[in-house]
């Protein structure tokens, strides 16, 4: 809290001041408004009206020779206003008239940071352009009329010639009717046109049925007329029954007694005359079609001459008589023009007798211009309000990077009288002269059951910072990266040296580990980059921690190439950075995002319960983060 709170004040104050200063510096921007009603009037000679008038004159408004204007009346009347107001660009910059959309009026403002001088600027303004405006009334209002006047008299005497024409053209012609099909020679082509196109369709059907007949007499198809189609089909149906009477008959009696019965014979008799009945039908019939269907195509070929020869009678005339209708309908739309341009005149010269000044524009300042109290811009408040928000902001974030860059200082753990136990290999060797047991790896336990007081916590190894491990790493050899990458993922030394290539599963992004406490530990950075730059070329027994001629290397061998790096590096105090330094910076790093101390075997494996106790003051106050929830990447193993 000491320091916090001097740099959270002092760049708070800093920032705020800084802020507040550049708000309260910037010239205010006022805004004086003034409208205009413009009224396009009756008048059709202008040919204008509506918005496209309004647009008109708002861009009159902002014309250069309107300003050029304002500036003369500024030199009569002000000239103490010329020194911020004394050329036509800086008039263009501070006035502007805007159309107001749906209606008849121009908004003209004017913006500055002199108030007082704004609104006298915009009367100048409008003065000037309703004096503008006033020169451009309609002049010579007589003459107009008379213009008019003398337009519908002769449009009228075009008209009464025109209609002159029209008629003596239509009884010289004969045309009895503007509508085409109502007059006799139209008629009469359109009714022997249609009936030339009915016989020719006749005659084709009929052409056809002729060549069906044909056909299928050449292909032993025959065609019979409808009537004898009936006869042919009786005939069919006898022959038929007696058939199936014969053949009941040889079912049922011998060749020799059916030849010489008379009943038989007859109905052999009867067949063979009705199957030479049927064929003779037949060749009649289809003589008959093949006959009917020649004088058909003949009877129809001669009529579709006659009509032939009748259309082409009739043709000139026909020729003649569109030429002469084309021409009137010509005369027809010119007379229809020239009455509705009479029509026209007519009205013009109506509104104008009507109404002489109802026709004119109309212009009118509505009101006086008002300038505001309160600039448009900036909102000081408003302005004020961000520079403070921003300062406070800035002020915590400074807080944070402080805290970020310089943590405070470890808290040492306070003793407990606990047993100290530390486990490093499960082979235990018994001392000489009935001293202490000592564990395998060198590690002293304490007596046993000896009721003595209890020492306090070893202190725990040094944590490294980020930019010593940058440096542990750039200054690592290949073989000694992999020992520190192993490290900062969770992995022992032992581990690394036993783990055979066939436990690597690096696509899947795992290892298994038979004595871990899960079977499957995740591989993360930098661990997982390290094997598959290593994973091509190797067998899954060989095992992973190996040179490049294929030298397994031993726990030792790490642990020697882990203090070469850290030699190497030139980190403060080398000689007492190992294995166990990493190890302890890697599980304080995963402890400092408030994992639970009793997952941490999930992402380092078996870890001592007595070093909770050192553990535990690095944890962040509140309920303990899931595991599955903690980044598990060192910071200087990120890609960025």
């Amino acid at each position: 809290m000491n320091r916090r709170l001097p740099i959270f004040i002092v760049v708070f104050l800093v920032l705020c001041a800084a802020g507040l200063s550049y708000t309260y510096s910037i010239a205010p921007t006022f805004v004086a408004t003034a409208k205009i009603q413009v009224d396009p009037g009756t008048s059709f000679d202008r040919a204008q009206g509506g918005a496209a008038f309004v647009a008109n004159e708002a861009q009159a408004l902002n014309s250069n020779e309107m300003f050029q204007s304002v500036l003369n009346a500024l030199t009569e009347k002000r000239p103490a206003l010329l020194r911020t107001f004394g050329s036509v660009a800086q008039l263009r910059e501070v006035l502007a008239a805007i159309p107001s959309t749906g209606t008849n009026v121009i908004e003209l403002q004017a913006r500055g940071s002199e108030r007082e001088q704004l609104a006298e600027l915009l009367d100048m303004w409008a003065a000037a352009y309703l004096q503008s405006r006033g020169t451009r009334r309609t002049i010579d209002r007589d003459a107009n009329i008379d213009e008019a006047r003398g337009t519908v008299v002769s449009i009228e005497g075009r008209v009464t010639r025109k209609r002159r024409q029209l008629d003596e053209f239509r009884r010289r012609y004969n045309i009895v009717s503007p509508e085409r099909e109502e007059n006799p020679v139209a008629a009469e082509i359109r009714s022997l046109t249609g009936a030339l196109n009915e016989a020719r369709r006749k005659a084709i059907d009929a052409e056809s049925r002729l060549s069906t007949a044909r056909a299928g007499a050449a292909d032993n198809k025959p065609v019979f007329r409808a009537q004898d189609k009936a006869a042919i089909a009786q005939l069919e149906q006898r022959a038929l029954e007696l058939r199936q009477q014969l053949k009941d008959l040889d079912l049922n009696f011998t060749p020799q007694y059916l030849a010489i019965d008379p009943r038989v014979k007859g109905m052999r008799a009867n067949l063979q005359q009705i199957e030479q009945q049927i064929e003779a039908t037949r060749r009649s019939s289809q003589q008959e079609t093949l006959s009917e269907a020649a004088q058909d195509v003949l009877t129809l070929q001669e009529n579709v001459a006659r009509l032939e020869a009748q259309v082409g009678g009739r043709s000139k005339d026909a020729l003649a008589f569109t030429s002469r209708f084309a021409e009137l309908k010509t005369q027809t739309t010119e007379l229809a023009q020239l009455e509705a341009e009479l029509g026209q005149a007519k009205q013009r010269l109506a509104l104008l007798e009507r109404s002489e000044r109802a026709r004119e524009p109309q212009y009118e300042l509505l009101g006086r211009p008002a300038v505001p109290e309160k600039p448009v811009y900036p909102d000081y408040v408003r302005y004020a309000g961000f520079s403070v928000g921003g300062a406070l902001a800035a002020a915590l974030l400074a807080v944070l990077l402080v805290d970020f860059l310089n943590p405070r200082p470890k808290r040492d753990p306070p003793a407990y009288p606990q047993p100290i136990i530390q486990i490093a290999y499960p082979t235990l060797a018994a001392g000489t002269g009935g001293g202490p047991l000592r564990l395998a790896g060198g590690m002293t336990a304490l007596p046993a059951l000896n009721h003595a007081p209890q020492a306090a916590l070893a202190a725990p190894p040094r944590e490294l910072t980020v930019p010593e491990v940058y440096a542990l790493w750039d200054a690592a050899t290949r073989d000694g990266r992999l020992a520190v990458a192993a490290l900062f993922s969770g992995l022992t030394l032992a581990e690394l040296a036993t783990l055979r290539w066939d436990s690597v599963e690096v696509e899947a992004g795992c290892l298994k580990l038979p004595d871990a406490t899960q079977g499957i530990r995740p591989l993360t950075a930098p661990l997982a980059q390290e094997l598959q730059a290593r994973a091509p070329g190797r067998t899954s027994t060989e095992p992973v921690a190996a040179t490049r001629a294929g030298t397994a290397l031993s726990i030792a061998d790490l642990a020697g190439l882990v203090a070469a790096a850290a030699h190497d590096a030139g980190l403060e105090d080398a000689e007492t950075i190992d294995d166990d330094t990493l190890r302890h910076t890697y599980v304080s790093f995963l402890v400092r995002q408030g994992a639970r101390l009793s997952e941490l075997e999930q992402a380092v494996g078996t870890v001592p319960p007595a070093s909770f106790l050192q553990y535990r003051s690095l944890s962040p106050r509140g309920p303990g983060v899931p595991m599955p929830a903690i980044d598990r990447v060192f910071p200087a193993f990120r890609v960025t």
